[in-house]
């Protein structure tokens, strides 16, 4: 059962490290990867991207309409996205 779980994952971890390893410089301290069609993990993807940027982006199409998302992850405790760009949302963002 776990293997067959593993033998499924495989493709999509492989595909996220090379995801995470296309991370290339935006602006200083910050990593951009624009994913193609491959299915990957994006919570590992920026995880290994933290490993060269504090702040990783992450542009994809949506699986749902296609519509251009883009999702940004960071390592850093002493960033708060709400109040930096006035979200409407109050939930804490994962860092």
């Amino acid at each position: 059962m776990v293997s067959d779980y593993v033998s499924r994952y495989e493709p999509i971890f492989q595909a996220s490290k090379r995801a995470a390893e296309s991370l290339t410089e935006l602006i200083p301290g910050v990593g951009i990867a624009r994913l193609g069609e491959d299915k990957v993990d994006k919570t590992l993807v920026c995880t290994e991207g933290y490993q060269k940027f504090p702040i990783v982006v992450l542009q994809f199409a949506s699986a749902q309409n296609g519509e251009p998302v883009t999702m940004v992850g960071y390592n850093r405790k002493d960033l708060n996205l709400v109040q930096i760009f006035d979200l409407p949302s109050g939930a804490a963002f994962r860092g």
